[in-house]
């Protein structure tokens, strides 16, 4: 019997889930994870249909960026698929070309016609090894894609050399900011996490471009560039922003080439990061179609839809929603809050144990008034109630719901929503209302 849409999601993580009781959850990537176990049919589907790929790594904003790269190719004429994840509502916003998501006729089509080989390969391997949900969802985007494309981006997981991703090939490759992040997983140090993802660099390929690095992950970059005979493309050197300025409607600013200047460019996005993202993504784009129309691109990147990215859903408070799980992505939103007029604010924060909470609290913390830590409702992450403790202003709420109505009663100005997409997620499905290319919020 055919499978249905449930089915197909359920075999994606069935591996995983099978494997996970017996998995060391402290282990790091190169003892859990086998990319090996996909390699062999993710060539053989790539190849088969003659893919032009962009894979995309970092430790944020890389789904920005692939987002950003797809609105300008598609402008241009340009047939392109995408791979991201994780998704905000639906399994299927992960995977769509000219962004249109996969339905779920095509989802559970896809998903059957692999269902054999993966259960092959499941049969073959110890009760503790797994085929990557990741390389699953690979393979279902390599079928969706083929031979509807000109062009495909996808986003890596966590890292690119233990990720099933960088099983595919690649014309380019980009690297966006790298910073400690899961650390358990890919190296307590920043350089052993620049070194993971260097690999999405291969011999053979057109570029790669990286993001502003910090002078530890600039060299190794290069180090891996010049091995593999790449040419790597900077930020500051090769393309760059200027005159960037941010206000409650998104960040306008101008982004500069070697080839071009590209004037007056709007996102309905907060950031300064933003705007290089954009700049990382127009360099890419520039390669690839030679000539780029500053027309099209103004309005390809105006109408970027990016929920969960420092999203405005709301003027009445004015209501922010960010998946942000560490300091970094907690100075993130701190600069864009003091470059706008924001009065009282309120954070609802719901954060993992396992991701960095207490440094997010602690910048959030120096801004918000009031900050309530809540918990998602999903039981795949644990969530801390002594989270709330020694944090400045701060109280504990054990569901969003409660969170929400907690926040209510402070009256403020500006209500942020600030956690792991689990959190983000929940909040979009439970309480905010669905529009034409938004949402809208009422507190």
């Amino acid at each position: 019997m055919p499978m249905n849409r449930k089915q197909a999601e359920d075999m994606v993580y069935r591996s995983y889930m099978k494997a996970a009781k017996k998995l060391d959850y402290n282990a790091p990537d190169s003892q859990k994870r086998r990319p090996e176990l996909t390699k062999a049919i993710i060539r053989q589907l790539d190849g088969y249909y003659k893919n032009r790929n962009i894979l995309v790594t970092g430790s944020k904003g890389k789904g920005s960026v692939c987002i950003m790269m797809q609105a300008i190719l598609c402008a241009h004429g340009k047939n392109t698929g995408l791979m991201t994840s994780p998704h905000i509502i639906d399994f299927n916003e992960r995977i769509r070309i000219n962004d249109v998501y996969m339905t779920d006729e095509e989802f559970a089509r896809y998903a059957e016609a692999i269902r054999p080989t993966l259960e092959l390969i499941d049969s073959t391997i110890a009760e503790n090894e797994y085929i990557s949900p990741i390389g699953i969802q690979a393979l279902l985007a390599l079928l969706h894609f083929g031979g509807k494309t000109d062009i495909n981006i996808f986003e890596c997981g966590k890292g690119a050399k233990y990720d099933d991703v960088n099983n595919l090939s690649r014309e380019y490759s980009v690297v966006n900011r790298i910073f400690a992040e899961h650390t358990r997983e890919l190296g307590a140090a920043v350089g052993d996490i620049a070194r993971d993802k260097a690999h999405i660099i291969q011999k053979g390929q057109k570029a790669a471009y990286t993001s502003a690095q910090d002078t530890e992950v600039i060299r190794i970059l290069e180090d891996r560039a010049k091995n593999c005979g790449v040419e790597l493309k900077k930020y500051g050197r090769d393309f760059y922003c200027e005159n960037t300025h941010m206000s409650r409607f998104g960040t306008k600013f101008d982004i500069i080439s070697k080839k071009a200047a590209y004037r007056d460019i709007s996102l309905p996005l907060l950031g300064a990061h933003q705007a290089e993202n954009a700049a990382l993504a127009l360099a890419v784009c520039e390669d690839i179609l030679g000539e780029l129309d500053c027309d099209t691109v103004r309005k390809a990147l105006a109408n970027v839809h990016w929920p969960g990215r420092l999203e405005i859903v709301s003027d009445s408070p004015v209501t922010i929603v960010d998946a942000c799980i560490n300091r970094n992505s907690a100075e993130r939103v701190k600069e864009v809050l003091e470059k706008i007029k924001h009065g009282k604010i309120t954070a609802v924060m719901g954060i993992p144990a396992d991701k960095d909470c207490k440094g997010a609290a602690d910048v959030i913390s120096g801004i918000a008034d009031r900050i309530i830590m809540t918990a998602a409702d999903n039981p795949h992450y644990k969530f801390d109630k002594a989270s709330a403790e020694g944090i400045k202003n701060a109280v504990y709420a054990d569901t969003l719901e409660k969170a929400l109505n907690t926040a209510a009663k402070s009256k403020p100005d500006m209500l942020l929503i600030l956690g792991t997409t689990a959190l983000v997620s929940e909040f979009y499905a439970k309480f905010l209302l669905p529009l034409d290319g938004g949402h809208i919020f009422t507190l």
